[in-house]
């Protein structure tokens, strides 16, 4: 039988802290205190893992950095931009020259950050190619770099998010956890069956007792929800099993009722 429940999706933090706390519960009992060796070398790989966990977190954080620097530098372009592009035609917003590079305002083309802007852009780097403002065209250099910036950040963060889901469901994260719930399973199952040897009296949840009692979360209302239906559901259910059996009763009674009935010698 397994060990106390123990999400494939703990945190490292968590698993450190029952594995610390299993360790010192056998480390503390005779009976039990030659266990306590493979939960320590469990707890030795862990800062490995933790410290593989941070170098992926800190590459998505300098990733979504560079995302921020990029999205900036582009959204000062608009800004410089829209301020030629207003010159160019006298201020006149409805002016064709000036809806071919802005069908929307400027707030509204900054406030994504890149994608849809960046998308955007580079339509404007198309036009700039026949735009006949030198002052316009003079966009077009640093407009370039800008894209390339922005694509290769954007690239850089999915790669690290990439990376990061690998490590978390088929990489190193996940096997070691996979390697703690298999060697806290291996520690109940060796305590439980050392129980029957115990003094009597020893209760039934000895084994148990060794590892760090987990809070329950409280419910989310997804969780609720769920339940709530799965009420329903079974009320549902009983309520047809009634009515089933209500009309079988009364099949049954209207059939004997049809049966003649025997007459008396």
């Amino acid at each position: 039988m397994p060990a106390p429940f123990f999400s494939p999706t703990i945190g490292l933090d968590e698993i450190r802290d029952d594995l610390v706390y299993l360790r010192h519960r056998l480390r503390a009992d005779p009976r039990a205190a030659d266990l306590a060796k493979p939960i320590a070398a469990l707890l030795d790989q862990w800062p490995t893992v933790h410290a593989a966990q941070l170098a992926h977190a800190d590459a998505q954080t300098e990733a979504q950095g560079d995302v921020a620097l990029a999205d900036d530098a582009l959204d000062a372009r608009v800004d410089a931009f829209d301020n030629d592009a207003r010159h160019h035609v006298g201020g006149d917003r409805d002016d064709p020259r000036y809806t071919l590079y802005f069908t929307e305002t400027p707030f509204e083309l900054k406030r994504p950050v890149l994608n849809e802007q960046l998308d955007t852009m580079r339509d404007w780097q198309e036009h700039l190619k026949s735009e006949e403002s030198p002052t316009l065209r003079a966009h077009a250099k640093g407009l370039a770099a800008e894209l390339a910036a922005g694509d290769a950040a954007l690239k850089a963060r999915a790669e690290a998010d990439a990376k990061n889901a690998a490590f978390r469901s088929t990489g190193a994260y996940a096997k070691y956890v996979q390697k703690v719930i298999a060697g806290r399973d291996r520690a109940w199952s060796e305590l439980d069956g050392r129980r029957a040897k115990q003094p009597a009296g020893t209760p039934r949840g000895w084994a148990s007792s060794f590892f760090r009692p987990r809070r329950q979360s409280p419910p989310t209302p997804d969780d609720l929800a769920a339940r709530a239906a799965a009420r329903a559901e079974r009320r549902a259910l009983a309520e047809q099993r009634r009515e089933a059996n209500a009309k079988l009763r009364d099949a049954q009674k209207a059939v004997t009722a049809l049966k003649p009935k025997k007459k008396r010698p």
